[in-house]
């Protein structure tokens, strides 16, 4: 999850925000749980939990069979002396689904924003003030996908502004976990799962054949 500010449209820049936004803690509170990372016991996304070498906390869930542990710009470490942010890019860059929260709504968001091989799938989310007093926070979704991504499920309504409710919570949850599975089909990741699958299926007959 990349937080982007006003104005943000470099990688560079968006790395960089060292704190979050009052609109984006509550985006991420909507999507998780804070947990401290040090002794966490569940899945940890490839995240350090013995001495906070990737942050001290981090936002996780459980939804339906799976857990999901966020890797979030803003809690993963700030270095000073690194205008590139290499260690934040380190985790988000080797994802294959990245959540962009614009806080500009009018600023455009390119997919070829961050340079990275991994990254295929993009959900672009803007927050946006309620339809009346009284009345749910809004965000728009929009998404967009490297080549060679199928369309998944579920579909994208129009328009694409919807309501900060426990319904948008399961749709949007529904959409990215649907989203890697969809990027696994792309070439570049379609090819290597092959030959891993062709390798464990040798293998296994290599030791079995004679068995």
């Amino acid at each position: 999850v990349l937080l982007a500010k006003a104005g943000q449209v470099k990688e560079e820049d968006m790395f960089s925000n060292r704190d979050a936004t009052p609109r984006f803690d509550e985006f991420l509170a909507f999507l998780g749980e804070r947990v401290a990372l040090r002794g966490w016991p569940d899945y940890r996304g490839g995240l350090d939990t013995k001495a906070d070498l990737t942050g001290a906390h981090s936002v996780y869930t459980k939804w339906g069979n799976y857990e999901i542990m966020f890797h979030v710009s803003t809690l993963l470490p700030y270095s000073t002396a690194d205008p590139q942010q290499l260690e934040r890019k380190r985790h988000i860059g080797n994802d294959i689904v990245v959540v962009v929260f614009q806080e500009d709504a009018d600023t455009p968001y390119s997919p070829l924003t961050i340079s990275s091989a991994f990254n295929h799938v993009f959900v672009v989310v803007n927050p946006l003030p309620p339809a009346a007093p009284g009345l749910p926070a809004r965000y728009r979704i929009t998404i967009a996908a490297k080549d060679g991504v199928r369309p998944w499920k579920p579909l994208m309504p129009a328009p694409c502004v919807f309501e900060r409710t426990p319904a948008l919570r399961e749709f949007l949850l529904t959409k990215l976990v649907n989203a890697e599975r969809a990027a696994y089909h792309a070439r570049a990741f379609g090819d290597k799962i092959t030959r891993t699958r062709r390798t464990v299926l040798a293998n296994l007959i290599n030791e079995f054949a004679n068995k």
